[in-house]
């Protein structure tokens, strides 16, 4: 009885570190918007690709996700750190816009990084 009891407290005190530890709360999330070649107006960028990089100069995503109807996106779980958030939209019109911009997170962080994408 006394060895199982060692090994459910050892088997807790794990489960109590590994909740405590756990670095892969955070969420980064935003909305892509675009302005336009032609009018210079904002438009959604519905549809825009979204990538997630380690550094500004990773070629690389570790992770992508495509922009919503209302050009929201959002990356989940996403670990510690800084991160690098990439966009890129093509319009009806064949005309590319990208931006980026970096985003610390840590301890269940909820960043928020909204792109506006230029051409």
């Amino acid at each position: 009885m006394k060895k199982f009891f060692n090994f459910a407290l050892i088997g807790l005190l794990a489960a109590s570190i590994a909740s405590c530890t756990k670095k892969d709360d955070n969420i980064i999330k935003g909305n892509i918007t675009y302005i336009g070649a032609v009018t210079g107006s904002s438009f959604v960028g519905a549809g825009a690709t979204v990538g997630l990089y380690t550094s500004q100069t990773s070629t690389t995503p570790i992770s992508t996700t495509v922009a919503d109807a209302n050009g929201n996106y959002q990356f989940y779980p996403v670990l510690d750190g800084t991160w690098w958030v990439y966009g890129y939209h093509v319009d009806d019109f064949g005309s590319e816009y990208d931006g980026q911009t970096s985003i610390f997170v840590e301890k269940e962080d909820l960043g928020t990084v909204n792109l506006v994408l230029r051409n």
